[in-house]
């Protein structure tokens, strides 16, 4: 089952915010954010951040944006992006806008495919 952006921004969000010690109103002020602002995006029903406040959080917590938005991008074990991840996503962002539509459509055709398993 595919989980959505709500879910996976909280999950990534609240595994860095582990990693970093942070209780809400911590990372609140490091994010220039409310606590409720933190709280709010902790948990997927009301996880809603606008980009800035994707931003925000994730220059207070040290990471590029891309890391609060891609399922998988927090490793379990450290914490962080892995190198591969980080490599990745540098070779994409890299691409003209075709070529990074066609590595999505890729991507939506895969993920069909898998999902008819």
């Amino acid at each position: 089952m595919k989980k959505s952006l709500a879910l996976i921004v909280s999950e990534n969000l609240a595994a860095l915010r582990t990693l970093h010690e942070h209780d809400t109103v911590t990372l609140g002020k490091r994010a220039a954010v409310s606590q409720k602002t933190v709280w709010n995006c902790l948990k997927e029903e009301t996880c809603n951040p606008t980009l800035r406040i994707i931003e925000t959080l994730a220059k207070a917590l040290c990471v590029p944006p891309y890391t609060l938005l891609i399922d998988g991008a927090v490793t379990q074990a450290g914490g962080l992006p892995s190198q591969q991840m980080l490599d990745t996503m540098q070779r994409f962002s890299q691409l003209d806008p075709v070529g990074q539509r066609q590595i999505a459509e890729f991507i939506a055709l895969w993920e069909r495919s898998q999902a008819g398993r």
